[in-house]
Formats: structure tokens, sequence, C-alpha cells
């Protein structure tokens, strides 16, 4: 069984092999540690795991290097944390 047949049967509440293994977020500057690219994908064949939750990139609005507006309005700040920070929301 590859790594999606392992994925789907779990999700279909089926028996597979072996319990998949999943990542719900790794850092960008991890994923490039480990493998020399920014490729999240990479990652799945360095670590041998069945599978990593992938996001949309949105478009960003640039106020400056560490500032941008994201796709709902809320103005961010980047930081050494992997999820940049909300300063100022519309609401």
């Amino acid at each position: 069984m590859n790594q999606k047949e392992r994925v789907i049967h779990a999700l279909e509440r089926k028996e597979p092999d072996a319990i998949p293994t999943l990542e719900w977020d790794i850092n960008s500057m991890i994923v490039k540690a480990i493998t020399g690219s920014e490729d999240i994908l990479d990652i799945i064949e360095n670590l041998d795991i069945d599978g990593v939750v992938i996001r949309p990139n949105y478009t960003k609005d640039y106020i400056d290097d560490e500032i941008y507006i994201d796709e709902w309005g809320c103005k961010r700040q980047i930081t050494t944390e992997s999820i940049s920070v909300i300063i100022e929301n519309p609401i």
C-alpha cells in the first residue's frame, strides 16, 4: 500500500496496512534545514511520512518588510514564529 492509499483507507474508516503518519504544520525554516529547499512536499520523502497539510498561498499586500495586509483585511506582522501576528483588524 502506498502513502496515498494508506491515507485514503484511514479516511474511509477502512483498515490500512499501517497507521498513516501526517504532519499538520511544518515551519518553512525547518523544511529548508532538513531538505535544503523550501518545498514542503520534499519533507514527505525525507521524513518518510504519508502526508502534510497544504494551505493555500493567499496574496499579501506588503506595507514594508515585516508588515502586510492579508486576504481578510487584517494587518499582520512577521515575527520569528511560523504564524504572523495580527496587529490590526477591520472589525
